[in-house]
């Protein structure tokens, strides 16, 4: 699957489906892929989309087990790349960044 696919399969999900989901996931090592594609320079639509994704994973209405994705992000260095997103000149960046 793609990263716009899953965006929105997590974006569609609800409740239990989005807890399994989730895990899924977790457990494919998704969080560890996600995490290079944040420090490529020029990849604006590719670390977007990760950011959705790892958004909508850390978030505790998406997925009660967030704090897992949560772990497994600051495990994987992931706030260090985060950061720059804050101050990006792209709104939708900075959405995205503040999950």
């Amino acid at each position: 699957a793609t990263m716009h696919q899953i965006g929105s399969l997590l974006d569609e999900a609800a409740g239990d489906d989005a807890e399994v989901l989730c895990e899924a996931l977790r457990e494919a090592g998704l969080i560890e892929r996600l995490v290079p594609i944040l420090s490529l320079d020029g990849q604006l639509g590719l670390q977007q989309a990760a950011l959705l994704i790892l958004g909508n994973m850390c978030s505790e209405e998406v997925d009660g087990h967030a704090a897992a994705t949560k772990a497994i992000f600051k495990l994987s260095h992931g706030f260090e790349y985060l950061l720059q997103f804050l101050f990006s000149p792209d709104w939708l960046t900075v959405i995205y960044a503040l999950g």
